[in-house]
């Protein structure tokens, strides 16, 4: 039983650990101001100090799951378990999957985080009886990981469990706790000024330029010209290509954002260089890309470390120009960096496929007039990359 006393002896605020409410009781006081138990080298925690008795009632029920591996399946009344909110999450997300709400990229990121909760918390547990320190720990995991990764599964966690809630599948919100947030805007702008720059100078584009050829050429001068990523180049349709008029209208396959670039000259040669000598397409749905393998398959894949960006990645490697967080992503944030730099951020916005900021650029009909404004970002970054041979 709860010693009544052990608050008085303590007093409000102390840190003193209290001493076990018994001396066969199985956990010890850790400096958390938790009861804990070590076990194969790994801290685990049960509840605080003042409430001994759910503590203990949380250790023997942990115990039979992960120690004994004979607790049964939780009964009805236990509630809903990690699995039954995963497994109902990822079935909503697969039909919005289906529909084409989200791309097949999304959807492996959200199995990833459902995989890592029935791991971490074990899939027979129920819900109601995780506490906000679960969540705690669950963060710690990853705290020399990047903090985009460690928001990544702060927010990924808790649509999870709000999807349940939502759905009537739990009757309560969960909590997370205190401890289980994204990082602070402070902590990621530092983190990010340690970081080395990723943009590329214009002397290093033209080494990737001058020393590439066919399909890689093609992609580097759309990525630095229009400020496409490795995903937009994989998936890119002759259907969103004017190479009579030197234009791109393309989507963002991420987001669905509409997207216009003005294409260079140069852009447009290297592509129609391309289409000479483009590979038969090995899948009917693969007939209307306009890069293929040299197998004749996609270069897209729903993966991070894509087909293209590792090709990119070699040739980096071949010039010496590779440095940690640097890679064919960077030329999308060269554009940005040179193409905002005349003052026309909403231009630069339309032009990398951005959602709107505000209600202004809403109402700017780059159908007409705006067309001037996305010529003169372009023009800006090819006299920016021009300079930059001349300067060699």
């Amino acid at each position: 039983m709860q010693d009544s006393s052990l608050s008085a002896k303590r007093g409000k605020g102390s840190t003193e650990k209290p001493s076990k409410p018994r001396a066969d009781f199985p956990l010890f006081p850790h400096a958390t101001k938790r009861w804990a138990k070590k076990h194969k080298g790994r801290f685990y925690y049960f509840g605080p100090w003042d409430d001994p008795d759910g503590a203990e009632s949380a250790y023997w029920e942990w115990r039979a799951v992960y120690i004994e591996g004979k607790a049964p399946r939780p009964t009805a009344e236990a509630g809903a378990t990690v699995a039954d909110v995963c497994n109902r999450y990822l079935t909503g997300q697969k039909r919005k999957l289906e529909s084409g709400e989200i791309t097949e990229r999304t959807f492996a990121d959200n199995k990833r985080t459902t995989d890592l909760l029935v791991t971490v918390f074990d899939k027979h547990r129920p819900v109601k009886s995780l506490k906000p320190s679960d969540f705690s720990d669950l963060l710690h995991r990853f705290a020399k990981r990047s903090f985009d990764y460690r928001a990544n599964i702060v927010t990924r966690t808790r649509s999870v469990f709000r999807y349940a809630y939502d759905t009537d599948l739990i009757e309560q919100p969960v909590k997370f706790g205190p401890d289980f947030t994204k990082p602070s805007g402070k902590a990621v702008k530092r983190a990010k000024a340690k970081q080395l720059s990723k943009t590329f100078t214009a002397t290093e584009v033209w080494q990737l330029l001058d020393n590439s050829d066919g399909q890689l050429r093609a992609m580097l001068l759309l990525a630095v010209n229009c400020g496409l990523g490795p995903s937009d180049l994989g998936q890119l349709e002759q259907r969103h290509l004017d190479l009579a008029g030197g234009w791109l209208d393309y989507p963002r396959p991420k987001t669905g954002e509409p997207r216009r670039s003005k294409l260079w000259a140069e852009t447009v040669e290297a592509i129609k260089a391309v289409a000479a000598i483009r590979p038969k397409p090995k899948r009917s749905e693969l007939d209307c890309r306009v890069f293929l393998t040299r197998c004749g398959e996609s270069w897209h894949k729903e993966i991070h470390d894509t087909p293209i960006a590792n090709e990119a990645g070699k040739l980096l490697k071949r010039l010496g120009l590779q440095q940690r967080g640097r890679g064919l992503y960077g030329l999308r944030h060269t554009f940005a960096t040179i193409a905002s730099g005349g003052g026309d951020l909403v231009a630069t916005q339309v032009a990398m496929g951005h959602a709107a900021n505000g209600v202004t650029q809403g109402y700017i009909d780059f159908d007409a007039t705006g067309k001037a404004r996305l010529e003169a970002i372009a023009q800006r970054v090819r006299e920016w990359l021009f300079a930059g041979r001349v300067a060699q």
